[in-house]
C-alpha cells in the first residue's frame, strides 16, 4: 500500500551564519512523518545528528543522503554528508558519512539513476562529486571544484558561496547557485568519470548583490525560474536544452521595503501550473500563475504560518504544501486549491524545532 512520507532536516546545534544570527539548533536531526488524506502529520521517527539541514530522498524511499552542515568534521575544516537506510516502519540506520571539502554544506543533489551525490559546500564555497556504492552508501569523491570571486556586499561576498547544484532535463549540465559571486555556474556532466566540466560559455551572471539561492526549471525545461535570497526577487529565464544558453525574460518583486531580503525557497507544482516560492524577511508564501509562454503572474501572498520559512515542499499528488520554520512555528501544512493554486492552512506540528528542509515522497 503506498503511503506519503514527510522528512523534515533540522539544526540540532548553533550554527553562526554569515548574516550575524545564530540558528539555535533545537531540532531532532532528521524527523521522518507520514502524511495523511487530510493533511495531518503523524510523527514516525527521528535520527540523524549532527545538523541534518538539506535531505535528499532516492525515487524508491529506500535511502536519505543528508548534508551535516558543519564547519569541522574529523578535526578537519569540512562539513559532511551522511547516507541512512529507510526501514519499512519509518525509522532510518545510518550507513556511512564522508566529508564534502568544504565547511556549512548547505545542499545535496542525488541522481540515483547514475549513482551519484551532488554538494554545495556555502562556507566553503565549493562544489564536490561523491559516488554511490552498490549499496547505495557514499563512495570516493570523483570531483572537487573551488569556486572563486566575490561581488558587491563586504558582508556576504566577500568570497564565493555556492548554494545548490540542480540538473538541467538532460541531465547533461548540472546548474550550480552562488550567492557570493552573483552567478550560476555551468558544467557539462561526464557522467563515466563522474566530472564536472566547467561550461564557462554558459554560465550566468546575475544582478550585482542579488544573491542567487535556488533555482527550478519548468515541466519543458525549458523556462529557468531563480530566486535570490539578498534582493527577494525570482527571475525567469529562458533555457535552450541542446546548448544550455540561458537568456533572461522577467523579474518578479517578493517582498519590498523592510520585508525585503531573505529569499528562500522556490518549487512548481507537479501540474507546472503554478510556482511558490517562500520569503524569510517578511515570514510568507509567494504564489505565481505560469502562463503558456512560462512567465509569471502573481496569484497571491500569505503568511507561511511561522518564523523563517526556510524551506517548503508539495506533495507528489500536488494536493499539499508543508512549509518549514527555522525559528518559530515547526511545520504548517496547507491544502492545495487544484483550480486555483490557493492555500488554506490545514495542520500544524510545533514539535519539529529547527526545521531547514522538507522533501515529500510516495513510499510503498
Amino acid at each position: 500500500m503506498e503511503r506519503t512520507l514527510v522528512f523534515v532536516g533540522s539544526y540540532t546545534e548553533p550554527v553562526l551564519q554569515d548574516t550575524g544570527k545564530t540558528v539555535q539548533g533545537r531540532g531532532d536531526g532528521i524527523t521522518v512523518l507520514q502524511l495523511e488524506e487530510s493533511g495531518a502529520l503523524t510523527w514516525l521517527s527521528a535520527a540523524g545528528r549532527p545538523n541534518p539541514t538539506y535531505l535528499a530522498v532516492d525515487g524508491a524511499a529506500r535511502h536519505v543522503y543528508a548534508v551535516n552542515e558543519l564547519k569541522e568534521y574529523s578535526g578537519l575544516d569540512t562539513a559532511s554528508v551522511s547516507s541512512y537506510e529507510i526501514n519499512r516502519d519509518g525509522t532510518l540506520e545510518l550507513m556511512n558519512r564522508c566529508a564534502t571539502g568544504g565547511t556549512d554544506a548547505c545542499h545535496v543533489l542525488l541522481d540515483d539513476e547514475r549513482g551519484y551525490l551532488f554538494i554545495a559546500n556555502y562556507g566553503g564555497g565549493s562544489s564536490c562529486v561523491l559516488s554511490l556504492d552498490e549499496d547505495h552508501s557514499i563512495g570516493a569523491q570523483s570531483c572537487f571544484l573551488q569556486h572563486k570571486g566575490s561581488s558587491v556586499d563586504p558582508l556576504r561576498q566577500s568570497g564565493p558561496h555556492a548554494h545548490q547544484a540542480v540538473l538541467d532535463q538532460t541531465k547533461a549540465r548540472i546548474l550550480v547557485t552562488d550567492l557570493g559571486t552573483d552567478e550560476i555556474l555551468m558544467y557539462d556532466v561526464d557522467w563515466d568519470k563522474g566530472h564536472l566540466i566547467p561550461n564557462r560559455a554558459n554560465g550566468i551572471r546575475m544582478q550585482p548583490g542579488s544573491g542567487p539561492r535556488h533555482c527550478a526549471f519548468g515541466l519543458s525545461g525549458e523556462r529557468l525560474y531563480v530566486i535570490t535570497e539578498m534582493s527577494s526577487e525570482i527571475l525567469v529565464f529562458s533555457y535552450d536544452n541542446e546548448s544550455g544558453a540561458a537568456r533572461l525574460l522577467q523579474t518578479a518583486a517578493l517582498a519590498e521595503g523592510e520585508g525585503r531580503g531573505g529569499g528562500a525557497a522556490i518549487k512548481l507544482h507537479p501540474s507546472g501550473r503554478w510556482l511558490y516560492a517562500s520569503n524569510r524577511g517578511d515570514d510568507r508564501l509567494y504564489a505565481f500563475s505560469i502562463h503558456e509562454d512560462g512567465l509569471l503572474a502573481p496569484v497571491f501572498d500569505m503568511p507561511s504560518g511561522g518564523l523563517t520559512p526556510r524551506d517548503f515542499d508539495i506533495s507528489p499528488c500536488g494536493r499539499f504544501l508543508v512549509a518549514a520554520h527555522v525559528d518559530e512555528g515547526g511545520l504548517v501544512v496547507f491544502s492545495i486549491d487544484q483550480d486555483t493554486g490557493a492555500l488554506a492552512e490545514v495542520y500544524r506540528d510545533d514539535t519539529v524545532l529547527s526545521a531547514a528542509c522538507v522533501v515529500i515522497v510516495n513510499a510503498s
